[in-house]
C-alpha cells in the first residue's frame, strides 16, 4: 500500500491516471443533451477537482491514507442510506422538484 500511494504522489503519474479517470468521469456525468459549453464545463470541473485531489496528495502524503479511509466510510455510508431511501420514492419526487415537475399521488411526474 505504501508503495502504491508513493506512486499516486509522483506529479507525472497522478496526472496520467488522474486524465484517464476523469475522461471517464467526465463521460458519466455529461449528459448528450447537453450543450458543447456545458459539457466542457463539466469536464473542467473534474479536472479541476481531480487537480486539487493530486496537489492534496502530493503536499500531505501522510493523511492521504485517511482521507481515503475517510472517503470509504462515506461512500458505504452513502450507499446503505439510498438502498433504504430508494424504494420510499423520495428519488423520483427530489428529481421532479429539481427539473420542475411535479408528481402525482401515484408517482407519475407530471408538467407543472
Amino acid at each position: 500500500m505504501d508503495q502504491l500511494m508513493e506512486l499516486l504522489t509522483q506529479p507525472l503519474t497522478f496526472a496520467l491516471i488522474a486524465g484517464v479517470v476523469g475522461t471517464v468521469v467526465a463521460a458519466l456525468i455529461n449528459r448528450a443533451s447537453w450543450r458543447g459549453q456545458t459539457k466542457a464545463l463539466v469536464s473542467l470541473g473534474v479536472a479541476l477537482g481531480l487537480t486539487v485531489v493530486g496537489v492534496l496528495a502530493q503536499q500531505f502524503p501522510a493523511q492521504w491514507e485517511a482521507i481515503l479511509a475517510g472517503l470509504a466510510v462515506v461512500i458505504g455510508v452513502m450507499q446503505v442510506v439510498y438502498t433504504a431511501l430508494k424504494p420510499t420514492g423520495i428519488f423520483k419526487h427530489l428529481e421532479a422538484l429539481f427539473a420542475g415537475h411535479d408528481t402525482d399521488p401515484t408517482g407519475k411526474l407530471t408538467d407543472n
